[in-house]
């Protein structure tokens, strides 16, 4: 499977048409008006997604499809799409939000999507079952019980795996600017 190239991010065109093809194309009809929703979400973080492939890139073995990756919190779907797409990853994708087009596109793309609570129910998998597994912009919007999502997130790892998480920087000067 081709590598992600090493280059700089240049526009949110380049998000759209190379980092993550036909993302936001896919969504037919935009019955909710979620085309434009995914694409600003993009836009809006997509230096982060793009540092988090490159991360991939080294953290991944050469046969990535023989790994098997959790995503917490895969709604919207564009980073998990992107990742089973650039490294053909086994992907698993837990979300506390869905909506048609969501579940619509992951189903497509043979992602199997699970609606779980990731701060109170003990994720549905068996210690040990994944290579590695994901926590992308999703532990800002934890608000009951963050060490348990981490406890459960290393339960599910195999020995040797990774925990990727991100965060925004809510304190950047791009976002004191907004305010």
């Amino acid at each position: 499977m081709e590598r992600l190239a090493t280059k700089p991010i240049l526009s949110s065109r380049v998000v759209l048409d190379e980092f993550i093809p036909h993302q936001v194309e896919e969504i037919p009809g935009d019955p909710d008006g979620e085309r434009a929703e995914a694409a600003a979400y993009l836009q809006g973080c997509f230096n982060r997604f793009w540092a988090t492939l490159q991360l991939l890139e080294k953290v991944l073995p050469p046969q990535a499809s023989s790994c098997s990756l959790l995503d917490l919190g895969t709604y919207p779907g564009q980073i998990t799409r992107a990742i089973q797409e650039r490294f053909g990853c086994r992907v698993t994708g837990i979300t506390a939000v869905t909506s048609p087009v969501f579940e619509q596109q992951m189903s497509r793309c043979g992602i199997p999507i699970r609606l779980h609570d990731v701060e109170r129910d003990p994720l549905p998998f068996d210690s040990e079952s994944f290579d590695l597994v994901l926590c992308l912009d999703l532990i800002e919007h934890l608000t009951y019980n963050v060490p348990y999502v981490l406890e459960e997130s290393f339960r599910v790892l195999k020995p040797g795996g990774n925990l990727i998480l991100t965060t925004p920087n809510l304190a950047s000067i791009w976002n004191r600017w907004n305010l």
